[in-house]
């Protein structure tokens, strides 16, 4: 590069780093299209939520902003992420094996496995498995990752859920239907 251009350059980066930058602003309200600036976000306040506006390619996009407590700080809504998959409720049944496709494209996934039983009462349950404890009864629920995309679940042959000595009573509880639930989190681990 000859000395003339690499002036010219010099003066050109020293410009662009001179130049004044747009101001994320916030006011309130809906803006409309053309008080926006092209590739400029803007912050408003429409109703009880803050969303961000951005003009692209003449379009209007709007994402909803969500409060984030100060780490370590446990807020009434709490401060764990939105899971990545939630299954829903699932009818299941004791001996059955179910595939849950949650397309999240890794093995290493935190997961929280609910049952619901006939009585509408929710048990939080872990992937467990329960032989000979009581009986020989073949109890539990047992998460396999198959693949970067699925969960496969096997439920105990007997019975998929056994509960003792809570406040539903000191004489073990055997659960063998239901409706299950899994929330899955991932956590940038790799393989």
């Amino acid at each position: 590069m000859t000395s003339r251009a690499t002036a010219i350059a010099s003066r050109m980066i020293k410009n662009v780093n001179h130049q004044k930058q747009d101001r994320l602003n916030y006011s309130k309200g809906v803006p409309n299209l053309n008080d926006l600036k092209e590739g400029v976000p803007t912050i408003r306040q429409v109703g009880g939520d803050m969303i961000q506006f951005t003009k692209i390619d003449g379009a209007m996009y709007r994402t909803k902003l969500e409060q984030q407590a100060p780490s370590g700080v446990l807020t009434s809504g709490g401060n764990l992420s939105a899971p990545g998959y939630d299954s829903g409720w699932v009818a299941v049944s004791n001996g059955e094996d179910i595939d849950f496709i949650h397309g999240l494209g890794t093995k290493l996934l935190l997961t929280q496995v609910y049952l619901k039983d006939s009585n509408d009462r929710i048990h939080n349950i872990n992937s467990t498995y329960t032989d000979t404890v009581y009986s020989s009864d073949d109890i539990g629920v047992w998460l396999y990752m198959e693949t970067q995309d699925k969960i496969s679940v096997g439920l105990g042959n007997d019975y998929i859920y056994m509960t003792d000595n809570t406040s539903l009573g000191t004489t073990a509880i055997r659960i063998s239907s239901g409706d299950l639930r899994i929330f899955v989190w991932t956590f940038g681990a790799q393989v």
